[in-house]
């Protein structure tokens, strides 16, 4: 799979584990998962978590390497600590996209640079579309995803919003809720350690269900080089 692919499979997966999910509210684990059933997601939703049993009444898997392989999106509630082991895990099963919304990579200083360093090496050398770290996750109206710790969707519109900032999106989410302003997709990038502003340009620029795409940009590195190759591998797998 091209990376533009995976791309797809970030923005509409038919398949989304919640690793890291949490009985305990207030938890990430448990926001992210009660967010994805509340919003009424009709894909698979396979919650992960050693302890087993349930929470949510959904059965847990009690590690990731008992995914299934070739899953579409993995979202990441874990520590910084257990992120690069999970994610090599989780590459060797072929996902294809992921969303880590740890928090204490490059942001924090240099450990946490290095660290970020790895982990985009991991998931670039598999193509896996990885949003964040530090991500507070996306939401896609259009099949009921809600991927975030937030835990009211907008209504459906045709406006895309993608913005690197968390205050931001925060912000612009309450605005649309207190307006009934909808929204096609909501993205955060966080600390864009692979998808950035361009590739996500490239991806909603031909999302059917988005006619306006709404950006806040503080920098863009490689635009033209990011876009290029993705449409290109569009073409090639077309």
């Amino acid at each position: 799979m091209h990376l533009a692919d995976n791309i797809e499979a970030l923005l509409n997966p038919t398949s989304v584990a919640v690793v890291g999910a949490s009985r305990t509210q207030g938890k990430t684990g448990y926001a992210v998962l009660k967010g994805l059933i509340d919003s009424g997601y009709k894909g698979e939703i396979l919650p992960v978590n050693p302890a087993g049993g349930k929470v949510l009444d959904l059965p847990l898997v009690t590690d990731v390497s008992e995914l299934p392989d070739g899953l579409d999106l993995a979202l990441i509630c874990l520590p910084r600590a257990k992120v690069l082991a999970t994610m090599t895990t989780l590459a060797e099963k072929g996902l294809r996209a992921a969303v880590v919304m740890a928090s204490g990579f490059k942001e924090t200083g240099r450990e946490g640079y290095y660290i970020e360093e790895e982990l985009a090496r991991l998931v670039r050398k598999y193509n896996i579309a990885l949003l964040g770290p530090n991500s507070l996750g996306l939401m896609n109206t259009a099949i009921n995803l809600n991927a975030t710790t937030t835990p009211d969707m907008p209504q459906t519109g045709n406006v895309a919003f993608f913005s690197q900032s968390g205050a931001l999106c925060f912000a612009a989410m309450d605005w649309a809720l207190g307006t009934d302003f909808g929204f096609s997709t909501f993205v955060h990038l966080g600390n864009k350690a692979v998808i950035n502003e361009s590739h996500m340009l490239a991806a909603l620029a031909d999302d059917p269900a988005t006619k306006v795409i709404m950006a806040h940009i503080e920098s863009v590195g490689a635009a033209r080089n990011s876009c290029v190759r993705q449409r290109r591998s569009r073409q090639r797998s077309r």
